[in-house]
C-alpha cells in the first residue's frame, strides 16, 4: 500500500495525467529511499514525516521510531539546533555540520542542507534536509589537529634548541630565543655569529657531511662571551629531505654548560681528593698480608714516618687485638671483604689510645696486592661510651630502686619489662602479658584511650585506675604514661609509672563519709567561681537541681543569676586573698527555688599550690520561715494587749502580762511563749503565776477565759 506524502492532498480517482503524477511521486520517493544522502522531511513544527533509509542507518533508529518524532531531539547541540531554526526562518535555507545522538547515546556527525517549503501564501509547510555522514572525516581531522598540536608542542618545549638551517648554515627557523637574542633577531643569521671562531671549521664540515651526503653529525662548540658567561652546547645535525634531495639540516642543540664545568669541577677536587688524603686527619696506611707498613699519609705520635714504615701494626697495638688484626687481614686478603676493627694502642709518648680501623682490599687486576687502612682515633668516644655506661647503670639502679612500678608496654599494653618485683607476684610472671589481665573490667577503656592518645598523639596520659596485685587484691593506682620516641619522633614503646594511692583513697573515702554524714553541704572553689569538689549529706543527694558529683568542673555562674553569682565570688575571693575565715547569710534563687544559705568560707592551699576555699553551706531558709512567723504573731499579741491594757489596769496587769495571757488564750505553752517574746521560760512561767494571783483563779486556763469574758484581750 502506498504512503502519502508529505503535504500531499486526497487525489481524484487514478486516470490520466493524476495517475502519472502519482508514479513520478513514486518514483521520487524510491529515488530517495535508496538515494545514498540522507534525507528527512519534517512539518513546520519540525516533527519528522519522512526519513530515507540512508539517514535511518546514520541515524540508529527505525523509520517507525524517527516518524513522529521532533527533529530537534536528535540533535547533540542544542544551541546549534536553535541557531539553525532561526537560519531557516529567517533565509529558508540553512547549510553546515550537525553532531546529533544515536540511541545508544553515541554522536555522529552531517553535513546537511535544509531547505524550507512554502504553500502559496507563504507559510512554512516543511522542512527538507539532504545530509551526509561526515563522523569519520570529522574524526580524522580532530586527530590530525592533535596530533599536529602535540608535535607543536613538544618541538617548541623540547628542553634543547630546535634550529633549521641552510647549506651555508643560516638559521631558518627555531622553537626558542638563544642567550641574549630573540627569534625574531636570531631568524637570518648564521650560526657562526653565535659560536667562537676556533669552533667555525666544525661547522663547516658538518654542514658539508649533512648536504653532501645526509650523514648525521655531532660535535661541541662554545659560544661567544665573557668566559664566565659563554655556554657550551652539543650539536646533533640531520638531513630534511625534499624527495631526494637534502633541502635543510635540522639541528638539535643542547645546552651542556654544566657538565662541562662538572668536568672541570671533577678535576679541581681530584687533585682536592689527593690533597684531602694526605692531609686527612685520619691515618692513612698501607699494609700487606703481614700487617707490615708500607706507607701512611702522616707521622704516627711519637714517631716519624721512617721509623713507622717498615714495621708491622702489631707493634703498634696491645697484644689482645693481634687476633682481631690477623683475622681482618685473613678477610681481606683472602675474600676482598671490607672489614672493621677496633684495637687499643700504645702510642710512643706511651699514653693509650683507642682506633677505629676500617680495612679494604687495593688490587691489582683480581689480586688483592695490599690493605687500605683508615685509622681513626676513638678515645674521645670510648671513654664517652664508658661514662655512658656509668650513667646508664647509675639510672638503672635509679629506677630498679624508684617506689613506684615503673613498665614499659607497647601499643597494645604487652608489658615488655619492669623495674622490678610487682607486689605478690614475681617479673617473669608478668612480662609478656598485657596490663588488661591485672586491670579490673571496668579500667579496661581507660587503659584503651589513654594507650591510643600516647601512641598517636605522642602525649603524657595521667589517670587513676583500679588494679589487682599479685595476691588477686584491688587497689587503686595512680598511673602515668609517657611516650618513648625513636628518631624522627616516632613512638615506638611507652613507660607506664604506677603509684599504689590505695591507702589515700581509702583515707578520702573515710573523710567523704565523715563531710556527708553532718548537715552541711560543702563545696570547694577557685576564685574563677569553678568547683572542685561537692560533699552532701544523703538528705541531700540532689543540690541545686544537679547530683553533687555532676558539679564538678562547672561555674557557679550556671545555677545563679549574675548578680547573686558576682556576689558569691566576692565572697570567696575575698577568703583567698584575706586567707581568713568568713560568714555570710543570703537569700539565692537556686534552681529548685529561693533559699535562705548560711555559708561559712575557709581559705585552703591544695598539694599543687593552687588556692581554693571550703565553702560549709547550711539551708536556713525554715529558720528565716520561723523567725518571721515569731515576728508576726509577737506584733500580732502586743497589739492585742494594747487594745485590753485599759480593763487590765483594774486588775494591776502590767503590758507584758497581757502580752503573755493573750499567748495563754491561744493555747501557747510556756517555751512557745518564750521563744515568741524573746524571754526565757523561768521568766514567762513567773509572768503566769502573776496572771492568775491578780485575777483570782486557781490556772492559767481560768485567767485565759476570765481575760476574754471582761475584754482584757
Amino acid at each position: 500500500m502506498a504512503t502519502e506524502e508529505p503535504g500531499a492532498r486526497s487525489a481524484p480517482a487514478p486516470g490520466g495525467h493524476e495517475h502519472a503524477a502519482s508514479d513520478g511521486l513514486q518514483l521520487i520517493r524510491a529515488a530517495m529511499d535508496e538515494s545514498f544522502a540522507g534525507v528527512v522531511i519534517t512539518d513546520a513544527a519540525g516533527v519528522i514525516e519522512y526519513a530515507n533509509r540512508c539517514f535511518q542507518t546514520t541515524s540508529g533508529y527505525s523509520a517507525a521510531d524517527l516518524i513522529g518524532r521532533p527533529i530537534a531531539g536528535l540533535s547533540a547541540n542544542e544551541e546549534l539546533e536553535d541557531s539553525v531554526w532561526a537560519v531557516l526562518s529567517a533565509d529558508g535555507h540553512w547549510r553546515g555540520e550537525i553532531k546529533n545522538k544515536r540511541p545508544n547515546g553515541e554522536t555522529y556527525c552531517l553535513l546537511a542542507t535544509i531547505q524550507t517549503v512554502r504553500s502559496e501564501d507563504g507559510e512554512i509547510t516543511h522542512y527538507i534536509g539532504v545530509n551526509i555522514d561526515i563522523t569519520e572525516r570529522v574524526k580524522a581531522a580532530e586527530e590530525l589537529a592533535k596530533r599536529e598540536a602535540y608535535w607543536r608542542a613538544l618541538v617548541e618545549n623540547a628542553p634543547d634548541h630546535i634550529l633549521t638551517v641552510d647549506e651555508d648554515g643560516v638559521i631558518m627557523s627555531l622553537n626558542w630565543t638563544l642567550p641574549g637574542v630573540t627569534i625574531e633577531e636570531a631568524v637570518g643569521r648564521t650560526v657562526y655569529d653565535f659560536v667562537l671562531e676556533e669552533y667555525h671549521d666544525a661547522w663547516r664540515e658538518a654542514l658539508t657531511g649533512v648536504f653532501g651526503g645526509g650523514k648525521r653529525a655531532e660535535f661541541e662548540v662554545r659560544t661567544i662571551g665573557d668566559p664566565l658567561e659563554a655556554r657550551w652546547y652539543a650539536n646533533t645535525l640531520s638531513a630534511v629531505y625534499d624527495g631526494d634531495t637534502v633541502i635543510s639540516a635540522i639541528v638539535s642543540s643542547r645546552d651542556v654548560t654544566a657538565r662541562k664545568r662538572a668536568e672541570e669541577e671533577l678535576a679541581e677536587r681530584e687533585a682536592f681528593w689527593r690533597a684531602l688524603v694526605e692531609n686527612v686527619p685520619d691515618l692513612i696506611l698501607a699494609v700487606d698480608e703481614d700487617g707490615v707498613i708500607k706507607s701512611l699519609n702522616w707521622i704516627v705520635r711519637g714517631a716519624t714516618v721512617d721509623e713507622t714504615v717498615g714495621p708491622t701494626v702489631y707493634d703498634f697495638v696491645l697484644e689482645e687485638y693481634h687476633d682481631a688484626w690477623r683475622e681482618a687481614l685473613a678477610e681481606v686478603f683472602a675474600g676482598g671483604r671490607r672489614v672493621e676493627v677496633e684495637a687499643r694502642t700504645t702510642a710512643g709518648t706511651g699514653d693509650s689510645q683507642w682506633y677505629a680501623n676500617m680495612l679494604g682490599p687495593v688490587y691489582d687486576g683480581d689480586t688483592v696486592v695490599a690493605a687500605i687502612i683508615s685509622s681513626r682515633n676513638v678515645t674521645a668516644r670510648k671513654k664517652a661510651e664508658e661514662e655512658l655506661a656509668e650513667r646508664e647503670a647509675y639510672w638503672r639502679a635509679l629506677v630498679e630502686n624508684a617506689p613506684d612500678l615503673i613498665a614499659e608496654v607497647d601499643r597494645d599494653g604487652v608489658i615488655a619489662r619492669l623495674n622490678r618485683d610487682p607486689v605478690g607476684t614475681t617479673m617473669e610472671a608478668v612480662v609478656g602479658k598485657t596490663v588488661y589481665n591485672f586491670s579490673l573490667a571496668e579500667s579496661h577503656a581507660v587503659w584503651r584511650d589513654a594507650l591510643t592518645r600516647v601512641f598517636t598523639e605522642s602525649e603524657r596520659v595521667d589517670f587513676e585506675v583500679r588494679a589487682l596485685d599479685g595476691y588477686g587484691e584491688a587497689g587503686w593506682y595512680a598511673t602515668s604514661i609517657a611516650p618513648v620516641c625513636a628518631d624522627g619522633g616516632v613512638v615506638v614503646a611507652a613507660v607506664v609509672s604506677e603509684r599504689d594511692m590505695t591507702a589515700l583513697k581509702e583515707s578520702e573515702e573515710r573523710i567523704r563519709a565523715i563531710a556527708t554524714a553532718v548537715s552541711d553541704v560543702i563545696v570547694v572553689v577557685d576564685a574563677d567561681g569553678v568547683i572542685h569538689e561537692v560533699l552532701a549529706p544523703p538528705k541531700m543527694s540532689r543540690f541545686m537541681a544537679v547530683l553533687p558529683g555532676d558539679l564538678r568542673g562547672r561555674r557557679i555562674h550556671e545555677f545563679l543569676p549574675p548578680d547573686q553569682a558576682e556576689a558569691e565570688l566576692e565572697f570567696v575571693r575575698e577568703t583567698i586573698s584575706s586567707g581568713q575565715p568568713r560568714e555570710d547569710e543570703a537569700l539565692l534563687d537556686l534552681p529548685d527555688g529561693p533559699a535562705w544559705l548560711f555559708c561559712r568560707s575557709v581559705p585552703l592551699t591544695l598539694g599543687d599550690g593552687r588556692k581554693v576555699a571550703v565553702v560549709h553551706i547550711l539551708d536556713i531558709t525554715e529558720r528565716k520561715r520561723l523567725e518571721e512567723e515569731v515576728q508576726r504573731l509577737r506584733e500580732e499579741t502586743e497589739a492585742a494587749a494594747e487594745e485590753g491594757v485599759g480593763r487590765a489596769v483594774e486588775y494591776g496587769l502590767t503590758f507584758r502580762e497581757v502580752t503573755v495571757l493573750s499567748l495563754i488564750a491561744r493555747g501557747k505553752s510556756d517555751k512557745e511563749i518564750a521563744v515568741l517574746l524573746g524571754l526565757s521560760p523561768f521568766t514567762v512561767n513567773k509572768h503566769s503565776s502573776n496572771l492568775v494571783r491578780k485575777l483570782g483563779v486557781s490556772s492559767r486556763s481560768q485567767a485565759a477565759a476570765q481575760a476574754v469574758r471582761e475584754g482584757i484581750i
